[in-house]
């Protein structure tokens, strides 16, 4: 219990816990899980709908710029 006590007032024994912020707050904070989700969910959604519509214009960008690439300073020999 002393140890305990000790441990907390010096600032622990080796690197502070995550949980003592220099702000004062204490507690562990664990983010907005759900609203990460959330943002992480809709992007997904977003991304699909765009490439629905516009998957040949995607195709074509994507094939072109491989093309682009392999013409330009693929050989090593």
């Amino acid at each position: 219990m002393v140890l305990i006590g000790v441990q907390r007032s010096i600032g622990g024994f080796g690197s502070p816990e995550p949980s003592d912020r220099a702000d004062g707050r204490r507690g562990r904070d664990r983010g907005d899980v759900p609203g990460w989700v959330m943002i992480t969910v809709m992007t997904a959604i977003v991304v699909i709908a765009l490439l629905a519509v516009f998957k040949d214009q995607v195709l074509n960008a994507v094939r072109s710029a491989f093309d682009k690439v392999n013409k330009s300073g693929g050989d090593t020999k």
